[in-house]
């Protein structure tokens, strides 16, 4: 008799605890299923205060200037897309013709970011370069300081490159700034 009604009241303690748990993640669901603009760009996902650390998260249509180092001139302009992802990793890709201040033939490239306050970001994203007929050619660092913008759907950013060829012997370094804004659409 007593195994009964101590299974009794377990069973109806599991009972209550589903359906607490259900009515919660209901609650919860139909809350940020209301919210879904603003939950890709606040709260938890990404401060809009410009100094939270997961305001650069999402898609970004960038423009680059390779510049000469010596003058700062500009020598090429390109678009790039940079995605950062949510635990500091980056993925990005652009349109820049090959050239002989672009180098080579390029894959995308992927990288890790830092937060290091105040709307401060570092960038380091690594990629491997082709020669034009498709053989290996080394691979380029790229090394990004980035602002961002007090809207947080803008960032600014210097570059420095480092370009190596395949016994990772460095063959030549570059300059760059850009300028970013978040794809919202």
């Amino acid at each position: 008799m007593k195994k009964t009604s101590t299974r009794r009241i377990a069973a109806f303690t599991l009972t209550i605890t589903g359906l607490m748990a259900l009515l919660f993640l209901t609650s919860y669901s139909q809350k940020t299923a209301g919210d879904a603009a603003s939950v890709s760009l606040q709260g938890p996902l990404a401060e809009t205060t410009g100094k939270g650390a997961r305001a650069i998260e999402g898609l970004w249509s960038t423009a680059v200037v390779i510049r000469n180092c010596q003058t700062g001139d500009p020598l090429i302009t390109f678009t790039a897309m940079d995605l950062f992802n949510q635990g500091g990793t980056e993925i990005d890709t652009n349109n820049a013709v090959p050239s002989p201040v672009t180098a080579s033939v390029r894959p995308p490239g992927f990288g890790i970011w830092e937060y290091h306050g105040e709307r401060q970001f570092s960038v380091n994203i690594r990629f491997f370069l082709f020669n034009p007929n498709g053989t290996p050619a080394g691979h380029r660092r790229i090394f990004q300081d980035i602002l961002m913008g007090d809207d947080n759907n803008s960032w600014e950013s210097t570059v420095s490159t480092t370009n190596y060829d395949l016994n990772g012997n460095l063959t030549s370094t570059g300059c760059a700034t850009a300028a970013a804004t978040r794809v919202l659409d």
